[in-house]
């Protein structure tokens, strides 16, 4: 995972990320546009049914009022005969639009017989249905306006005798605003009662039809529509199961609208309401002008903050190119001083342990060879840190490379053990060393590097434990390798943890100060265990001792990771992890 972070190009991320964003809130912005716009056609169609529904109610209340006069005109005609008088027979039934409506009688043969017809009489015969007489009544096509009289609608009703036979028809010539007139604010029942009548929108149609699907009147919006200028065919159809279809006709209108509609089986007649599309999606508009905009101003912001951080980013993936190859170029420096340096140091370092040994072992006096004993002691403990020194920056630098072969563990930690060993019984410590059953007779290790490490570990616990035992255990776990390096001196603390595994640092409270070293043993250590591809494992508590162990796998680095971070594992309060001492 690591690997391919750093792989990817940070400015090619923001400018995969932004584009991404932009298309999810476009997609939000969409979806949340064919929701409102969905919602908003249901509104309106629920608007068109309800007032269609208004239109049918109220269209045939008035034409029920017309039928009911020329049902008294015609019982009061086969009563008597033609010996009435139609306007006073309906003023006195209480008809108060008599005078507004003529009304006449035709015989048989569609001879005007009662009333009079204003105008031409042209529109008589048109008022008898042919075929067979059905006792219903009929709502003419429009006669349009002619000079003298208005657009006109004829509403007729069979005149049948007792025998069933044709006797005539009853008439009445109503204009087409008379039965339109109430239907310019519609009643639209719950909704009236909270808005009050609703009008016909501007582009709003309402339209009577016959079943041949030809308008007998409408309205558009508040204003009548001329019967010159109704299309004289059909333009509506009734289906099968009751509802009504619109014929598309391209010709008849251009505006959009949602269509519903209703059916007078009364009087064959078919109602029809229309509400402009563009009405009814006024709220659905301004919504989405609103989103068009934000999405916009989304996508122009988003877009611009792509780019500077893609600017950015790649600037700053610049400066850290840059100092990246600064450490390079200083680690590099610092080897090669630390090289140059160490072989500089071992030239002399090697001619006074020379020396040291020649007065140490010639001179005569005891006192003289005390001292080249201690010049000899503090010569190799010199040289051994300036060797560490090196070894450490090489590690550091990648450049330490290890000689693996197959290393028996066993003797390696015996004859490390002895040595120490020594140094502990003058101390006066236990010392013990106990390998488990199991444990591989072949390790593949450098095993000049595990010597050290095994050493350094060693070195401290003794040095550290004023009274006690010193304890090294070999055992096999999980398919690795492990050295345990345990005693019962001082311990650590937890403020020692803040320093754990820097070179150079002592890791030790006051009462040990004169015991620490120069800091460089554990760091190292750690090192060389890494680079074997194991793991350094410490427990220690204050005044209980410490446990080190180190574990590496059986078959060598190439089975492991490269690498391994170091565990520091507490039992309690009261443990930390060791540093080094040394």
């Amino acid at each position: 995972m690591r690997r391919w972070s750093s792989r990817l190009d940070p400015a090619l991320l923001m400018l995969l990320i932004g584009p991404m964003m932009i298309f999810f809130a476009w997609g939000v912005t969409y979806s949340q546009l064919a929701k409102d716009r969905s919602r908003a056609l249901i509104e309106g169609y629920r608007e068109a049914n309800g007032l269609s529904r208004s239109f049918a109610e109220q269209t045939l209340h008035r034409i029920d009022d017309i039928d009911q006069m020329l049902r008294v005109v015609r019982a009061a005609y086969l009563a008597r005969g033609k010996d009435i008088d139609i306007d006073r027979l309906l003023r006195d039934a209480g008809f108060p639009e008599q005078r507004s409506i003529e009304v006449a009688i035709l015989d048989a043969a569609n001879r005007l017989a009662v009333g009079e017809a204003s105008g031409s009489p042209e529109w008589l015969p048109a008022t008898i249905p042919g075929g067979t007489v059905v006792d219903r009544t009929v709502v003419s096509t429009p006669l349009p306006a002619r000079a003298g009289r208005p657009d006109a609608l004829i509403v007729s009703r069979p005149i049948l005798r007792p025998d069933g036979s044709f006797a005539g028809a009853v008439v009445a010539k109503v204009r087409p605003e008379q039965i339109l007139s109430r239907l310019r604010r519609l009643n639209v029942g719950p909704m009236a009662r909270q808005f009050g009548a609703v009008e016909l929108g501007r582009d709003d149609i309402a339209a009577i039809l016959g079943l041949d699907g030809r308008p007998r009147a409408a309205l558009h919006g508040a204003v009548q529509v001329p019967a010159a200028r109704l299309p004289s065919y059909q333009v509506f159809r009734r289906l099968n199961d009751g509802t009504v279809e619109k014929v598309p006709v391209p010709l008849v209108d251009v505006v959009p609208r949602l269509w519903s509609g209703g059916y007078l089986g009364d009087y064959r007649l078919i109602i029809v309401v229309g509400i402009s599309r563009k009405d009814a999606l006024v709220d659905y508009e301004l919504h989405r002008r609103i989103y068009l905009i934000g999405s916009v101003a989304f996508t122009v912001g988003v877009g611009l903050l792509t780019i500077l951080a893609a600017v950015l980013a790649r600037r700053q993936k610049r400066t850290l190119q840059r100092l990246a190859r600064s450490e390079r170029q200083a680690n590099e420096l610092k080897s090669t001083f630390l090289a140059k340096i160490s072989h500089d140091l071992r030239t002399p370092l090697n001619g006074i342990l020379g020396f040291s040994e020649l007065v140490k072992t010639t001179a005569s006096e005891p006192e003289q060879r005390q001292y080249g004993e201690y010049i000899h002691d503090s010569s190799s403990h010199l040289l051994d840190l300036v060797n560490m020194i090196l070894d450490l920056a090489k590690l550091r630098n990648g450049t330490l490379q290890l000689r693996l072969g197959d290393v028996d563990l066993r003797q390696v930690a015996q004859s490390v053990s002895r040595i120490h060993a020594i140094v502990a019984k003058q101390k006066g410590l236990g010392f013990r060393l106990d390998v488990a059953a199991g444990f591989p007779e072949r390790v593949t290790c450098d095993g000049v590097r595990i010597r050290e490490v095994l050493h350094n570990l060693l070195h401290n616990a003794v040095k550290f434990t004023r009274a006690g035992h010193v304890a090294v255990d070999l055992f096999l776990r999980d398919g690795q390798a492990c050295v345990r390096v345990s005693d019962t001196g001082i311990g650590m603390t937890d403020e020692i943890k803040s320093r754990l595994f820097q070179p150079f640092s002592e890791g030790r409270d006051e009462a040990s100060r004169a015991l620490a070293g120069a800091g460089l043993g554990l760091a190292f250590s750690r090192e060389l265990v890494a680079l074997h591809g194991g793991a350094i494992e410490i427990e220690s508590q204050e005044g209980a001792g410490t446990s080190v162990t180190f574990s590496i796998p059986v078959t060598g680095p190439g089975t492991a990771r490269a690498s391994a971070p170091v565990h520091a594992s507490n039992e309690g309060s009261g443990h930390a992890t060791r540093t080094d001492r040394r």
